[in-house]
């Protein structure tokens, strides 16, 4: 029975293994959409991501009830639980590391109100990164571990760009490359 069970348990790894690959996939997927100004097709897979996310929670609540089938006691279960892989690190940096994601959203709707509403990602991007390159820290200014030659606050300066497209505050059908506000976001810095 002990040696079904270690089957089991290795089966698990590579199940929890797997699912995590493919949630960095779809990630740098989401991540290369969004670069290239596919707004559509960035949201599905970013839900895409959060299904896949969510299957992993279900396959790790399955894990931990094949191991309470096995336990026997409470003091020996807590002596035979075994310990968790951690999830291989890609880059990921602590919290307050580098510059939250809603740092971006003033300076972004700001730059495109000075620019007349709309303007080229890239050229957005460069005035942005004027404005907060004060607030930047080194591990910003680093390269994106999904995308190295590409600075990590560029790529979060364009997850926040999402964000205000979602929210309304930037509009959802420009042309490609080209970022534009919305009267509601130019609403939103007129108040700030």
């Amino acid at each position: 029975m002990e040696s079904e069970n270690q089957e089991v348990r290795a089966a698990f790894e590579a199940l929890r293994q797997a699912i995590e690959t493919a949630v960095d996939a779809c990630k740098l997927d989401a991540s290369q959409t969004m670069q290239a100004g596919d707004l559509e097709n960035t949201e599905i897979l970013i839900e895409r991501c959060r299904r896949i996310q969510r299957v992993g929670e279900s396959v790790r609540k399955s894990e931990d009830e094949w191991e309470n089938a096995f336990r026997t006691n409470r003091r020996r279960r807590r002596q035979e639980k075994p310990a968790r892989s951690r999830r291989r690190n890609l880059g990921r940096l602590p919290k307050g590391a580098r510059l939250a994601e809603g740092e971006y959203r003033q300076p972004i709707l700001q730059t495109l109100v000075e620019m007349g509403g709309s303007g080229s990602a890239g050229e957005v991007l460069d005035r942005v990164f004027a404005r907060v390159k004060t607030l930047l820290s080194p591990a910003d200014l680093e390269g994106n571990p999904s995308q190295p030659t590409q600075a990590r606050w560029r790529n979060t300066a364009q997850w926040c760009k999402l964000g205000l497209v979602r929210d309304g505050l930037l509009k959802r059908k420009s042309p490609h490359g080209i970022w534009e506000t919305t009267e509601r976001g130019r609403d939103f810095i007129r108040r700030v």
